[in-house]
């Protein structure tokens, strides 16, 4: 009997989704704690939350990651066939990147409801300024080590400045401690870089979240965990003012870049533009499933901050 070569994830998307979602929601403090706050697409705005004046928004695409085994050294890749497992496996094995196993996901389909493939929505987000949209995919794919990975992360403010070793010492703006939460770190983050015209495309990527192939014969050398893209996100947040967007310039520019806003009853003109954004955040959740996620802060707060 031939070995099998394909190990398949033990979650759901919606599962990964959920719980990520939920965990932005623990790491999130109450607002008058801390100068920046995460704000979900569903989340129900206080009286503070609607005096925002600066956001940082981030769109995420939930993704499964399944499994590939490695391919033996002393096998002849010419022997494989070229169905999409196979060619990753031989793209893995001939590029030299890590392969024990190798993680991997495939484009969605475009919806029925849809203009265009989710894949290129992400990229015209991505494509926007001072905007972060991209892939988020397990790097787990047993569902005990995902769950003890994700409960482990629970105790994520630290008073005790070594909780997790010198590297990690603990700040009031909890910023660098994204990089050591074991949730963040177990999900591999990817941005699209290029258009596509079918989703018969793969990335894959090893269990470390590094060694990105993007199957039209590239990959990328790098790192891409979700608590680096978050640190890098948030450390710019905290030291560029240039980071930010006005909500009321931002509902603009995706009311000119995103026709469907323009035609359609659920987006209510006469609410504050946070509340208009998170309509828009909401609509492209149905339209697409791609999620939403506000950083938000005041002008004052931040001045206060970098002042501090």
């Amino acid at each position: 009997m031939a070995r099998k070569f394909h190990i398949r994830s033990e979650l759901s998307e919606k599962q990964v989704e959920a719980d990520v979602a939920t965990y932005f929601g623990w790491i999130s403090p109450p607002y008058n704690a801390m100068p920046f706050r995460l704000i979900d697409v569903n989340e129900q705005l206080t009286g503070a939350d609607k005096r925002v004046d600066l956001i940082v928004p981030m769109y995420l695409q939930f993704k499964v990651s399944h499994g590939l085994t490695a391919i033996d050294t002393k096998f002849n890749l010419n022997y494989l066939s070229n169905k999409p497992h196979q060619r990753i496996r031989k793209f893995r094995k001939e590029k030299q990147l890590n392969d024990n196993p190798t993680l991997f996901f495939k484009l969605r389909e475009m919806a029925d409801n849809a203009e265009d493939y989710q894949h290129n929505i992400l990229l015209k987000l991505n494509g926007q300024e001072n905007v972060s949209a991209f892939y988020v995919a397990p790097l787990d794919l047993k569902k005990d080590s995902y769950v003890k990975n994700l409960f482990n992360s629970m105790y994520r403010f630290r008073y005790h400045p070594f909780d997790f070793g010198v590297n990690s010492i603990y700040q009031r703006n909890w910023v660098s401690y994204f990089g050591f939460v074991p949730f963040l770190r177990s999900h591999v983050s990817i941005f699209p870089h290029e258009k596509v015209n079918t989703a018969r495309h793969y990335y894959s990527f090893d269990q470390n979240g590094s060694d990105i192939g993007w199957h039209s014969s590239e990959y990328f050398r790098v790192v891409s965990r979700l608590s680096d893209t978050l640190t890098n996100i948030f450390d710019s947040a905290f030291y560029n003012k240039q980071s930010w967007l006005n909500p009321y310039s931002y509902i603009e520019t995706l009311e000119s870049d995103f026709g469907f806003l323009n035609n359609n009853n659920n987006i209510n003109s006469d609410l504050n533009p946070i509340e208009r954004i998170q309509d828009f955040g909401r609509e492209l959740y149905n339209r697409y499933h791609i999620k939403q996620v506000l950083l938000t802060t005041t002008v004052e707060k931040l001045t206060k901050l970098n002042n501090g």
